[in-house]
């Protein structure tokens, strides 16, 4: 009898061992399944992988290659699945145009960043959404026009041409010699924006200047990298211990913080403002008893440093693909020069404000905005409901990138798009700038960059200074610099060297 009943007990055991196995894979399957599947009315896209979503499907070292051919494989509107993240990402100018003007306010918004998912509640202007937002961007729209942009921009002008003086000077010190125009071209446009924001400058070598730079790069790299994460791992967030790294995030931060308040130049007694910070601080005084309102001092240093790393990084990236693109065109700068000796003489200084005189000039401009893709992937948008969109439900919570590179450099709108020829901007008898619809590299609606005057003619005047001044040549050993570019959070030529060689 007890031989009977430990038989019965044993096999009892095995089979319920046997069923949690059972149900433990079918749980297992069950929960794959699901992490593989789209959600209902999601736009196309390829098949999920559990965990990483469509993650394989990216090249790092060719993302726009990748985007493209989605786009022939999926249309206009596809998605993807960043870990646990959905995607909508939006191709071609019609669609662009649709979304961000047409339907601007439904995506408008910004998706939070990875510091704000780590409750860091912080935020300047790039990140922000609703009144915090309208109330920064009327602040920051308003005082540029008002301090910078008025009577035909004198004052960004005087600026412009103070650092490019500067500029001239430092590299007729590199004339001849293999070397980096890198960190040249970005201290001009670093320095113009802390003109415009603190109503400061600095040389190349400055320890704060230099200490500034470096924070602000590696702060871009490392953010790149807890998004990343963070999309793919969301429970990393919620442990113990700093997974992602945001304690050096943090310490970025401070430093960035710590400079920046030691520009703190306001005088209470002047009537003037010189820069925003002073603009800035006189809201502040002006709202100090609304407790509503987003104008106090943590606010304006997060707004100003948003406004020199967007502005300073994106106009230095444009400026050094257009280099490079010269680099590999000598008889573009040999044309470029003939135009500007005819149009200004061998003495005067070529303008923004003259633009229309040297037209090729011009077009060299737009062409190398174009084909260098500096901010293609714009900055990404949200949606804090879901939208009916061609067809499709763009879910709430997903976030939506605007592929300008697909309107820019999109094969139904430009002839050899991927080749550098500044006279598609041209009319027949190349005398006139032509600007097509589909040149849009700041973006459109109401989240198209603040600062586009300043690029266009920071882009223009100090490329043209180059050209006057210099040849741009191929660095000793002939190779000319690779056009294929590294993505952060701009897309940037990789590291070339050069030679310039004084006219």
């Amino acid at each position: 009898m007890e031989y009977f009943y430990n038989l019965f007990v044993g096999t009892f055991l095995q089979l319920k061992s046997y069923s949690v196995c059972i149900i433990l894979v079918i749980s297992v399957v069950i929960l794959l399944v699901l992490s593989v599947r789209r959600k209902n009315g999601l736009p196309p896209g390829p098949a999920l992988l559990p965990v990483i979503g469509n993650i394989h499907k990216l090249s790092p070292t060719n993302i726009f290659h990748t985007l493209k051919t989605l786009r022939h494989e999926y249309g206009d509107i596809y998605s993807l699945y960043i870990g646990s993240e959905v995607v909508v990402v939006i191709n071609g100018f019609r669609l662009v145009h649709e979304a961000m003007v047409r339907h601007g306010a439904a995506f408008q918004h910004r998706p939070p960043s990875v510091n704000q998912k780590l409750g860091m509640t912080r935020t300047g202007i790039i990140y922000s959404n609703g009144d915090r937002w309208r109330e920064q961007k009327t602040f920051l729209v308003k005082n540029m026009q008002t301090m910078f942009l008025s009577n035909g921009a004198q004052k960004l002008e005087y600026i412009v041409h103070t650092e490019l003086d500067e500029l001239l000077k430092d590299l007729e010190q590199n004339c001849n010699v293999d070397f980096d125009i890198s960190d040249f071209i970005h201290t001009v446009s670093l320095n113009v924006m802390f003109n415009i924001t603190y109503g400061q400058r600095f040389s190349r070598d400055d320890h704060i200047f230099q200490t500034f730079v470096t924070s602000l790069h590696e702060a871009a790299r490392h953010v790149a990298r807890m998004q990343l994460l963070a999309n793919c791992f969301p429970f990393l967030t919620a442990l113990p211990g700093d997974w992602l790294g945001s304690r050096k995030r943090l310490q970025l931060a401070d430093t960035l913080h710590t400079i920046a308040r030691g520009f703190d130049n306001f005088n209470d007694n002047s009537q003037e403002h010189v820069s925003l910070f002073d603009a800035f601080n006189k809201e502040i005084k002006n709202h100090s008893c609304d407790k509503e309102s987003s104008f106090n001092p943590d606010q304006r240093e997060d707004t100003l440093i948003d406004f020199i790393a967007a502005g300073g990084d994106t106009t230095a990236t444009g400026i050094l693909w257009i280099v490079l693109h010269l680099v590999r065109n000598p008889a573009i700068q040999k044309t470029m020069f003939a135009e500007m000796n005819e149009a200004f003489g061998n003495d005067r200084r070529a303008t923004y404000s003259e633009r229309k005189l040297v037209p090729y000039c011009e077009s060299v401009i737009m062409e190398g905005l174009r084909i260098s893709g500096t901010a293609a992937l714009a900055l990404p948008h949200s949606v804090i409901e879901d939208v009916a969109f061609h067809g499709y439900t763009v879910p709430k919570g997903s976030t939506v990138l605007v592929n300008l590179d697909s309107v820019c450099k999109g094969e139904d709108a430009w002839t050899d798009p991927d080749i550098f020829d500044p006279t598609r901007f041209l009319n027949a008898d190349r005398t006139e700038v032509v600007i097509p619809q589909d040149f849009v590299p700041f973006s459109l609606g109401s989240r198209s960059c603040i600062g586009d005057t300043v690029a266009r003619m920071e882009v223009f005047e100090v490329v043209l200074a180059l050209v006057r001044n210099f040849r741009l040549m191929t660095e000793q050993s002939g190779c000319f610099p690779d056009t294929s570019g590294e993505l952060g959070i701009t897309f940037r030529p990789k590291p070339f060297k050069m030679q310039l060689m004084k006219r």
